[in-house]
């Protein structure tokens, strides 16, 4: 792949994240030609809007590591308010 901006590099790994897929951040990192820790920097930066979201939304979205798929995930779950 060539290479891309760094605003486009996130959306699509938001993308892949939203669609179910596993980022496993040595891959993304070949294949977008950045070092890990760019790739470790986008994830905390999608992080990061998923938890601004979350008040605005109700719904958690966490990208959280998972060793047996050796790759990070999306995990969503509803958030319920008292009344």
């Amino acid at each position: 792949m060539m290479n891309i901006s760094k605003s486009s590099r996130i959306l699509e790994l938001y993308k892949m994240l939203q669609m179910g897929q596993v980022v496993n951040k040595q891959e993304m990192a070949v294949i977008y030609k950045v070092s890990d820790r760019s790739i470790q920097r986008d994830l905390d930066t999608i992080r990061n809007f998923f938890s601004d979201q979350c008040v605005k939304k109700g719904v958690i979205q966490e990208v959280e590591y998972d060793k047996k798929l050796n790759g990070y995930h999306l995990i969503t779950e509803d958030v319920e308010y008292l009344t």
